[in-house]
């Protein structure tokens, strides 16, 4: 009698905790690694040039506040490469160094006339509710707050900015938080922006760089004085307070 030639089953892997750990953290990296190069390959800068816009602002005008601090390399950039967005009508450069006045920006690259207008708003105090706090009547509805090293190419500032239109008292913008209740600790935690971009929620709008209506602006020096003063000592959570705000411009708006 012929006996069946069968071969025999594979040994079952050693499937140890550290190596389903080592697994599982080698796919994480091959998953954080292709959404890395999907983000370069459709989201880096794209080259901007004078030549491709004529004329003055659009009906998508905005007014650019920028908040700078003694970075004035930062600041140089920032300006030549903003005054050539065809939809910035008006760039405020929100100074608050007491110990130094503003650069002379006439041997910079700032696109010639009839760019947007460049000014230096020069404030009396150090404070960092300055960057909310305008010296005259921004020309346009829409303020586009940024920090001095923040670099975005203009057609994404357009779509931002056309964005913003149909929901003109929220904040629009590039840098999004979430924050979640810890049941732990019995408080509230702040999320980073990884943490917003892998489960796709936010509740707070950074004004690092974020479209507001200017209603805002005054409506955040009309805020508990006490308030303000926390966010100039600190330094910090300007931007909740600024979110806080939002929903009582609705009423006004619709």
């Amino acid at each position: 009698m012929l006996k069946e030639n069968r071969r025999p089953w594979p040994r079952r892997p050693n499937l140890t905790p550290l190596r389903v750990f080592c697994a599982v953290l080698a796919t994480g990296a091959l998953a954080l690694l292709c959404a890395v190069a999907y983000m370069e390959a459709h989201f880096r800068l794209a080259p901007e040039t004078v030549e491709g816009y004529a004329g003055a602002a659009g009906p998508l005008a905005f007014t650019l506040r920028i908040n700078t601090f003694r970075r004035d390399d930062l600041l140089r950039g920032a300006l030549e490469h903003y005054s050539r967005c065809a939809n910035v009508e008006e760039i405020t450069v929100v100074w608050s160094d007491q110990a130094r006045s503003p650069p002379d920006a006439s041997g910079w690259s700032l696109a010639p006339e009839p760019r947007a207008r460049v000014e230096f708003e020069r404030h009396a105090a150090d404070r960092l509710s300055n960057r909310f706090r305008p010296l005259k009547a921004p020309p346009t509805e829409a303020i586009l707050s940024l920090d001095d090293d923040v670099l975005l190419d203009c057609r994404s500032l357009d779509r931002a900015r056309d964005a913003w239109e149909s929901a003109k008292s929220s904040l629009v913008g590039f840098s999004p938080r979430l924050h979640t209740w810890d049941p732990a600790q019995r408080r509230f935690t702040y999320r980073s922006w990884w943490y917003v971009y892998w489960t796709g929620r936010y509740s707070i709008m950074l004004t690092k760089c974020a479209f507001l209506h200017r209603d805002l602006l005054h409506r955040f020096h009309e805020l508990p004085s006490d308030l303000v003063d926390f966010v100039d000592e600190q330094r910090n959570c300007e931007d909740i307070l600024m979110v806080s705000l939002s929903p009582s411009l609705s009423a006004n708006l619709c």
